[in-house]
């Protein structure tokens, strides 16, 4: 009767966990367009966050936390923003704050409530792919897909979560993985203060490379990732067989 009642009180806690977790997600998805808008617009979060004077670093590491637990919105236009009000090195600081804060919240949230209730807002096939390269490689995929944009960070820290994979380990990779990418978005938002420059032009072409990564990152991961390379062949054989019953079933259907 202890145990049933020591299981049954921890079940209560899990769905409560879960149903305010369901809540904040739910009222975000509510109000998405206008996030959205805000969290894509650079100038209008310059301009909100300088209109807390000596509170703009801490608004910034607050929006930059929201927009990392808040996985669907981006989060280059914050540091931009970051570099262009507080300078390279000081925007870099507080946006490497603000990311790693926010990715160790939702990686204690998916240790505690699981992958499955985010689910519905993830890209299946992206998580397969993480959780196979978390498999193999353990923390270097966390590490290399914080270097290199091939994983949303968003599904990567909700995939190390629910993995075996230490809470100081993962903080670590995290720290040190995301000081590049964030470096290029905060020297180009500083560089955007002082005009068209050189340097302004050459971080442009960083920045549009690694767009490139992302936008062709299932390619790249096939091509340089066994796990994911077999992985696709699954979901490739997989959906043929889907279309074959599809087919047969309308074929019985005409008849």
């Amino acid at each position: 009767m202890q145990l049933g009642g020591v299981i049954s009180k921890k079940h209560r806690i899990e769905h409560a966990n879960l149903m305010v977790i369901c809540s904040i997600l739910l009222v975000t998805l509510l109000l998405s367009a206008h996030l959205r808008a805000f969290f894509t617009d650079t100038s209008q979060i310059k301009d909100y966050v300088a209109g807390y004077g000596s509170l703009g670093p801490i608004v910034l590491i607050l929006i930059h936390i929201t927009q990392t637990i808040i996985f669907f919105l981006p989060g280059p236009f914050i540091s931009i923003a970051g570099g262009y009000l507080f300078g390279w090195f000081w925007g870099l600081v507080y946006n490497i704050i603000g990311s790693t804060i926010g990715s160790m919240a939702l990686f204690f949230i998916a240790r505690r409530i699981g992958h499955n209730a985010f689910m519905k807002w993830m890209d299946c096939r992206e998580y397969k792919h993480i959780e196979a390269a978390i498999k193999k490689r353990g923390l270097w995929a966390i590490f290399f897909g914080r270097l290199v944009p091939i994983f949303p960070n968003d599904v990567a820290t909700i995939a190390a979560g629910v993995s075996p994979i230490k809470t100081r380990d993962f903080f670590i990779v995290s720290f040190i993985g995301y000081i590049p990418t964030l470096y290029i978005e905060n020297r180009f938002g500083d560089q955007l203060s002082q005009g068209l420059t050189v340097e302004t032009m050459i971080l442009s072409g960083a920045l549009m490379f690694l767009g490139l990564i992302y936008l062709f990152r299932n390619k790249i991961k096939i091509l340089f990732l066994k796990e994911v390379e077999l992985l696709e062949k699954e979901f490739n054989t997989l959906e043929c067989e889907i279309e074959d019953i599809l087919h047969i079933k309308h074929n019985k259907e005409a008849k």
